[in-house]
Formats: C-alpha cells, structure tokens, sequence
C-alpha cells in the first residue's frame, strides 16, 4: 500500500508542476502582448487577462514581473479612458518595484513615472506632475541614460508653465541646453528655444529673442535651407515669428508668418494676428472682417475649452473619489486584518490557557495515580509483614 501512495503523490506532485508551468507560460504570453501593443501605440481594449495577468505575478511573480503587469494593466485603462484606475495601476506598480535589487528594471519606473505625469497634467495637477518628472530624471540616472534624464528635468517647463513660474522655465531650458551641449547634441539643447523665445518676446527682450530665432531655425533640423518647417508640429512657431515682427512694427514680415499657419490649425490665434497687423494698417473693413472671424473662432474655442474643463473636472472628480474609495477600501482591509488578527491570538490565547489548564490537571491525576500506587505498595508491604508476622507467631 505504502508504494502506491507514494506513487499517487509524485503523480500529483508532476500534474501540479505541469499546470503552473503551463499557466506560467500563458500569462507571460499575455504580457508580451499587451507589452508589444503598448510599445506600436496600438489601444488595448480589454483588461480582463491583464488582471488575472496581476493576481499572477502578484503570487508567482519578481518585483519586476509584478511591476511590469501592474503597468501594462494601467496602460489598458489610460487607452480605455479611465484614469483614475490608470493612476492606481501605475503607484500600484511603483509599489511593486524592489529599488534595492541589482535587476531593478529602472527603464520601466521611467516609462510608469512618464505615464503618471501625462495623466496628471491631462487633469491640470502641475505639482503632481512635476514630481512625476523628478523621479522620471532620478530613474534615467539609475539606469544609465543622460540624454533620457536631462529630457526628464527639460519636461519640467510643462507644469511650471501651468504655475506660470516663468522664472523657473527660463531657468531649465538655460540647463538642458548646457547639458545637451556637453554631450554634443545641439539639436536637443535647442529644443525648448520656441518656449524661450515667446517668453523674452513678451518681456520685451527683443534682441535676445531674435537670436535664439536664428540658432533654433539653425541647429533645431525642423526647417529646410529656405526656412520652411519639416515638422508641421511646430506650425505655431509661425505665430511666435509673427508675435516678434508686430513687436517691431515690421507689418509686412508678420503678415508673411501669421499667413503660413492654415486655417484650420489653431485659426484663432492666426486671425488674432491677422486682426492686429490690419488695425494697425487702420484697414477698417479688413479689421471688420477679421474682428468676426476672430470672434467666432473665440466662441468655437470656448465652447471647446468649456468641454474640456467639463471633462477634467469629472476625470479630477473621478480621481480624487477613486482615491478615497481606494483609502476606505484600505482602512476597511486593515480594519479587518486587525479584526482577524485580534481573534487570532484570542484563539491562541484560549487555547494556550486550554492547554495549561490540561497539563494541570494531568500533572494533578498523575500526582494521584503515583500516590494510589505509593499507598497500595504500602499496604502490600504492611500485609506481607503481617502475614509474614503471623506466621512467626504460628510456628512459635
């Protein structure tokens, strides 16, 4: 019999190891999925896999297997619209990290701390972005990555922006640019340099903006040999231009720029200019014109920023109850941890006062028995004497 159940137990022991590589080898599969999606910036639709992905990992997984998980599932949410659930996901996955370990996967703290700044300046919560963008830098060090760090301290300018810290910005475009120019990147040290020149244009500081105009059509490689932009994402560095030749009166030369930006990109801020060069030239039905185009485009973009302000706030609402939802839903299991825990060492307690109770009485039954069989020796001894006495006396 005890060969069989021996035998029983190994086959048992080989379908259990077979099942947990099997599920090990699906839920990585699931991983690399979603890993590769994220990565082509294509939208995942579903979070059901990534969460049972999550319980996985969370039991069978390395630091880095569970932050990778609680990430990707994070990443699911923020495609799917909800925020709230992406941000819990991501400190979810920072939670997980082990920062002590050698293999500390500090390219991917990167990724989850640059993912929580998008979310929170998408919600227009700049204090919470910024520190967002220091552990970004701090874990670009980590890992190794100059250029990555000095972008993480350069992406700082988005929030002070919303702080309207202006002092600040200057400030960090005049680093990054020092830092990308010791390591030979004169392309990347100009980066910021649209932000920079807008800023000095409103200060007035025209000689210096004309300047950092010269070196960022120069060195940025936005703009081919005859000045025109490679990159339509900058199409509003026009509108700046514009801004700098009203400053100096130069009407002609800020018509030519404010007339590159198309109509239908960010129109309002072109008829603006349009607007001003025309009242400028006191072009009364010019001025008219653009005065009503201008005023639609304001009604248009308010409407649009109205819209938006709807749909942060109930993002902002959303986070802010889901925090509190998730602190209750944390006091609630702690409560119950304690409930537990106290009943626990109730249990224990009843049972250790049981046991001392048991050994008592056990001591006190043995003490019995030892003093019956010491009394019964006795009295076997007392009637052997007597008998061996009585017998003395017989043959006597």
């Amino acid at each position: 019999m005890k060969p069989i159940v021996w035998l029983l137990f190994l086959l048992g022991f080989l379908c259990l190891s077979c099942t947990t590589a099997e599920q090990r080898q699906r839920m990585a599969q699931v991983i690399a999925e979603a890993d590769s999606l994220n990565r082509h910036y294509i939208p995942m639709t579903c979070d059901s896999l990534l969460l049972q992905a999550c319980h996985y990992y969370d039991r069978h997984g390395s630091s880095n297997e569970r932050m990778r998980a609680h990430y990707l599932l994070g990443c699911a949410y923020r495609d799917m619209g909800e925020a709230p659930q992406a941000l819990e996901c991501y400190q979810d996955a920072i939670a997980a990290a082990d920062t002590t370990a050698a293999d500390c996967d500090y390219c991917l703290m990167m990724s989850i701390n640059g993912q929580m700044a998008g979310l929170f300046h998408a919600q227009n919560l700049p204090q919470d972005e910024l520190v967002c963008w220091q552990h970004y830098s701090k874990y670009a060090m980590k890992f190794g990555d100059k250029h990555e760090q000095i972008r993480g301290s350069g992406l700082l300018i988005r929030p002070y922006l919303l702080l309207k810290d202006t002092a600040r910005v200057i400030k960090i475009i005049e680093e990054t640019r020092k830092q990308y120019l010791e390591l030979g990147d004169s392309a990347m040290a100009v980066n910021h340099y649209s932000t920079l020149i807008h800023l000095y244009i409103e200060q007035g500081k025209l000689d210096k903006a004309h300047q950092l105009m010269c070196d960022y059509e120069r060195l940025s490689g936005f703009f081919d040999a005859d000045g025109n932009l490679l990159d339509s994402r900058r199409i509003l560095y026009f509108y700046i231009k514009c801004e700098y030749y009203l400053k100096k009166y130069q009407l002609d030369s800020a018509e030519y720029y404010i007339r590159k930006i198309p109509t239908d990109h960010n129109n309002r801020d072109a008829y603006r200019g349009l607007l001003t060069i025309y009242r400028e030239r006191v072009n009364v039905d010019t001025v008219f014109k653009y005065a009503k185009l201008y005023e639609d485009a304001t009604d248009s973009l308010n409407d649009a920023m109205r819209t938006d302000i709807l749909h942060r706030m109930s993002a902002l609402y959303d986070y802010h109850r889901f925090q509190k939802e998730s602190e209750q839903k944390a006091r609630e299991a702690f409560q119950t941890r304690l409930l537990y825990g106290g009943l626990a060492i109730l249990l224990l307690l009843c049972l250790l006062c049981l046991l001392y109770r048991y050994r008592r009485l056990h001591e006190k039954h043995e003490a019995e028995r030892m003093n019956y069989e010491k009394n019964l020796l006795a009295l076997s001894i007392k009637e052997q004497e007597n008998t061996i006495l009585r017998k003395h006396e017989h043959d006597n």
